[in-house]
């Protein structure tokens, strides 16, 4: 398992890579950073505490490549949308999601069409920012015809970049609709929960930075539970059958993908894992919002600015 501490190469080269653009040299090109933002259900409060982080430390431009994984996208949306946007994203987990995106007792259990409302109108995303940021912007959804993991480009998807969004989180079973985007119909890329070899294998990159939502640990090889497997075979009943494999086993190839991360060589690696004090599907908004300022303080203590001052939404 690779380390992510301070003073390692991947944090010199975000630092070098922040100040070769502020001064508008060319050498900035040699540093390719790729964030990869995971999903994670409402853990992704805390990816969405470290990209406040970024902000604070002056990282809103230095990532060539964000990929965002469902909550993953749209914690990358609001990130590349500025540190306001970020602020109003985070409090998304905590003020708006708790009361009505998930209730065990209806069909939807998780309401992603709320979600959509809240991205074009309660809290609206700045999709002219993000269209307009530096950064390439590509979220992972999965093809419902072929099953298999398309990188959708926010920025030139139609109808528009919030349905590609959308598409990415688009959860099997407990949302139960697909999304068309660019013409096809896709669901949730949580399915292919850690897409690093398809990255490597898109980017060019020199240093990798993955936001887990995931809590150290947790990303064990495991076989799916009685209960998952219980709860998959009515959920997921009105999927293929392949759809609901990979569902199931996407624990084993989320850690598949953590030992080939680990194992690479060439290129500069780090992980920020999530609070183990908030699940898939946490509904408490004291502590779903102390779960982001932790994770604010955190990714600046690792990037040894711990003394930043910051006010969440």
């Amino acid at each position: 398992m690779m380390e992510f501490t301070r003073g390692s190469q991947l944090i010199q080269n975000l630092f070098l890579k922040r100040e070769l653009l502020r001064t508008g040299n060319k050498e900035h090109e040699k540093i390719r950073p790729v964030l990869i933002i995971l999903s994670g259900g409402m853990r992704g409060v805390s990816g969405a505490g470290s990209v406040i982080a970024f902000h604070l430390l002056g990282f809103g431009e230095v990532f060539d490549v964000v990929v965002g994984i469902s909550t993953g996208a749209g914690i990358g949306a609001y990130f590349l949308g500025g540190l306001e946007q970020t602020l109003l994203g985070t409090s998304i987990y905590y003020r708006d999601l708790p009361p009505r995106f998930i209730k065990y007792f209806r069909r939807p259990v998780v309401d992603v069409d709320f979600v959509e409302y809240i991205l074009r109108e309660r809290k609206a995303l700045n999709v002219e920012a993000v269209c307009a940021s530096r950064s390439r912007f590509f979220v992972g959804a999965t093809n419902l015809q072929s099953e298999s993991l398309t990188l959708l480009d926010v920025k030139m998807a139609q109808p528009d970049p919030i349905a590609a969004l959308k598409a990415s989180m688009a959860v099997p079973g407990l949302y139960n609709k697909s999304v068309e985007v660019n013409g096809q119909m896709y669901v949730d890329g949580g399915a292919h929960p850690f897409p690093i070899r398809v990255v490597t294998e898109a980017f060019e990159s020199t240093d990798i930075l993955v936001i887990t939502n995931y809590p150290r640990g947790k990303g064990e090889a495991r076989a799916p539970s009685l209960t998952e497997k219980v709860c998959s075979s009515f959920f997921l009943r009105e999927t293929s059958p392949r759809l609901r494999e990979l569902w199931l086993s996407r624990h084993k190839r989320w850690y598949e993908s953590l030992q080939f991360f680990s194992s690479l060589d060439g290129v500069n690696k780090g992980i920020i894992w999530a609070s183990d004090n908030v699940g898939l599907l946490t509904r408490n908004p004291r502590k779903l919002r102390r779960a982001a300022e932790n994770a604010v303080r955190a990714t600046l203590d690792v990037f040894g600015e711990p003394r930043k001052a910051f006010q969440l939404l």
